[in-house]
């Protein structure tokens, strides 16, 4: 079976490439927005920094902008 007559699956990959913009710009503003909302709590960054989900955030963003 050649990955180039599933249209289901080639659907699924248009739709997600699709998004990808506006899946980085979520993900860049969340970031931001987790980063404010902890300072307003009096929580150090580089506490935030070492959250598991913000290192793969951050990670998925660099490999975007590679």
């Amino acid at each position: 079976r050649s990955p180039l007559l599933d249209k289901d699956e080639n659907t699924a990959n248009a739709r997600l490439i699709a998004a990808a913009p506006d899946l980085l710009a979520a993900l860049e503003a969340l970031i931001i927005d987790l980063g404010d909302t902890f300072e307003g709590f009096k929580v150090k960054r580089e506490v935030i920094e070492n959250f598991d989900s913000v290192k793969q955030a951050r990670a998925a963003i660099a490999k975007a902008k590679e």
